[in-house]
């Protein structure tokens, strides 16, 4: 399996300096950036005939879906768990499995654990069916599968309305004209996105068990479930049972490797180890972009994929027109934001094991292997703010936030060749500007201590060899400034009404220059969709018609 997955991943090539040379310098479409949204722009792009190169600046294609070697194993560089991108339909409309593409699915979804101090509360999982998830939740707290059941009542239509507006380029007709969206459920949706996360939850939920995993899932974006605006995150329960979630065989850089793989077959080209020093223009639009090595491509469009304000107040620098200065200062006013969350990679002995409760409580639902799961350890709500709070300050709370799994456990391809065992630790909440800065820290041990201590089977000892990424690593490997993995923050009625236009419609003032990536609607995670979104933007300008849906 592991050798048949290398052979795979050495199935195309990208550009070499010999085969640059020969290359067109004039081109309708530059995608800035290889990760899974780039890539797939330029596939659709390629798909209706227009001739397009993506420009990656890291020697590989995958940006933070990447699944790279260390420690003499594959690893993920975030959580391989897929869950939206199978919702979206670009698997299927761009043929992904005829590219190698295939998919492990997860159920149960999730382990939860909340602990608080030296308690902890009883485990659960979700499931897809939401039958089992009724089982688990009774099995865990008995009675509170009635406030479960409310939850799926009122939770479900409005999750399956933003499913239904996320997946194609939205506008003020598609939110409330819908033939299979309920203007209510829309309506609720945007009622529901002006709450906190914590208001939002507490509707349902007076249980911190069933409660605080929920409101941990927006520490992924880097935000608190204390703020408002953050309400969506309540709609995670009700979205894994809509959507599957599933792991690409050979990790998470499969899906980016598939759709390269389509890129070029359908005729686009990829370029690695290609940094860009700015996008130039003019008053009529975009002209072309420069390389850091000097070289000059000549485009009508450009799509860039990285972190918006890094794009406009970098890329852009070279072009001081009054539209580009005007953008300019509009997003010199948006806050600086920096990284919050680190990873661990290891090997190790044997996967965690998380004491008698929970052996005896997976048995009875059915779960046979556990640590396949990605298990969310959580402190409760409350505290979950603080932390945040904590990170704003330089600090680390004493009980993060971790997302914790052994992916070789359901697929062979990330197991190490000899013995043991592949471990990813996802940490949150874990600032770019630590107190004492991250050189000589000894946080990254004491995450593993803590982890240790909440498990049954002496797991720290049998750690043989570890890695940790923090938010300068992401920085300096990734290209992410301050380590800051970019997000959609915008409100529903922002993409509603088209409102921070370059963010929820893709296109910007500047004629030719489009915004893709986990900056815009829908936000990030392994989505694709604003990839998507943002190439038929692109066709439907350049064509004078609307060609997307």
């Amino acid at each position: 399996m592991i050798n048949n997955f290398f052979t795979y991943l050495s199935s195309f090539a990208y550009s070499t300096p010999a085969m640059v040379s020969l290359m067109p310098s004039k081109w309708d479409v530059i995608v800035i950036g290889g990760g899974h949204n780039g890539l797939t722009a330029a596939t659709y792009l390629a798909r209706h005939q227009y001739n397009v190169l993506v420009l990656e600046r890291r020697n590989e294609v995958g940006g933070c879906a990447s699944t790279v070697t260390a420690l003499g194993i594959r690893v993920n560089i975030c959580n391989c768990d897929h869950s939206m991108i199978l919702g979206s339909g670009i698997v299927e409309e761009l043929s992904l499995e005829g590219e190698g593409l295939r998919y492990l699915n997860l159920d149960p979804v999730k382990h939860f654990r909340v602990v608080d101090g030296a308690s902890t509360f009883r485990p659960w999982w979700l499931f897809k069916s939401p039958e089992q998830t009724l089982d688990a939740v009774a099995q865990c707290c008995p009675g509170s599968e009635v406030d479960y059941q409310n939850y799926l009542r009122d939770a479900l239509p409005i999750a399956k309305s933003f499913l239904e507006f996320a997946r194609r380029p939205p506008s003020f007709s598609r939110a409330f004209k819908s033939s299979t969206v309920s203007p209510k459920a829309t309506t609720n949706l945007l009622k529901l996105r002006r709450l906190s996360a914590d208001q939002a939850l507490k509707n349902w939920f007076p249980q911190e068990t069933l409660r605080a995993p929920a409101a941990s899932s927006i520490a992924v974006w880097g935000a608190s479930p204390l703020a408002a605006g953050t309400g969506l995150a309540a709609l995670g329960y009700a979205l894994s049972h809509l959507v599957p979630t599933a792991r690409p065989v050979g990790g998470s850089g499969a899906l980016p490797h598939a759709l390269a793989k389509a890129v070029s077959k359908a005729g686009g080209v990829i370029r690695t180890g290609a940094e860009v020093a700015s996008i130039v223009c003019d008053l009529s639009g975009v002209k072309k972009v420069l390389l850091t090595n000097g070289e000059e491509l000549l485009t009508k469009a450009v799509i860039t994929t990285g972190d918006p304000k890094t794009t406009i107040l970098s890329l852009l620098s070279s072009s001081p027109t009054p539209k580009v200065q005007k953008l300019t200062n509009r997003w010199l006013a948006t806050p600086k934001r920096s990284g919050y969350e680190s990873k661990i990679d290891a090997v190790i002995d044997r996967p965690p094991d998380f004491g008698e409760e929970d052996r005896q409580l997976s048995e009875k639902l059915g779960v046979h292997q556990p640590s396949g799961t990605t298990t969310v350890i959580t402190p409760p709500t409350a505290t979950i703010g603080l932390a945040h709070n904590l990170a704003l300050a330089g600090k680390i709370t004493r009980q993060p936030i971790f997302l914790s799994n052994t992916p070789d456990v359901l697929d062979s391809a990330l197991r190490p060749l000899h013995s043991g065992h592949t471990f990813s630790l996802e940490v949150l909440y874990t600032p770019y500007h630590l107190q004492g800065g991250w050189g000589k820290s000894s946080e990254p041990n004491r995450w593993l201590e803590v982890f240790s201590s909440h498990t049954s089977n002496e797991f720290l000892s049998g750690i043989r060899r570890w890695r940790v990424l923090t938010p300068p690593d992401y920085e300096r490997e990734f290209g992410l400034d301050q380590g800051y993995a970019p997000s959609f923050s915008g409100t529903t009625l922002d993409v509603i009404l088209g409102r921070r236009r370059e963010l929820t419609r893709y296109d910007t003032p500047i004629k030719g220059l489009y915004l893709a990536g986990a900056g815009t609607f829908p936000g990030a995670g392994v989505w694709g969709v604003s990839g998507r979104n943002a190439a038929w933007r692109v066709m439907e300008h350049l064509n004078k018609k609307q060609i997307g849906p």
